[in-house]
């Protein structure tokens, strides 16, 4: 669920991603490395330090980030579908 999040915002936003470096770490360092990135606001990254354990940060790391594209999607007159 992560890497679809994280595929369908960089492709929202024109971004791209070294993939071969994304599926060579580790589930921590990858879901540690995209909370330390990711360009949300104050409360959004609070509830991601605020999280019990690594599965945890990353179900809201996933639910920021789907919120993040639907609302790219809205601000350019899209519907993002899954």
């Amino acid at each position: 669920g992560l890497l679809r999040a994280f595929r369908l915002y960089l492709e929202v936003h024109q971004l791209e991603a070294d993939w071969e470096g994304v599926v060579r770490a580790s589930n921590e360092t990858l879901v540690n490395a995209l909370c330390m990135m990711a360009p949300y606001n104050g409360l959004e990254k609070q509830a991601l330090l605020e999280a019990v354990d690594l599965r945890a940060r990353a179900e809201v790391l996933i639910a920021i980030t789907e919120m993040a594209v639907a609302r790219a999607g809205h601000e350019a007159g899209s519907v993002v579908l899954q």
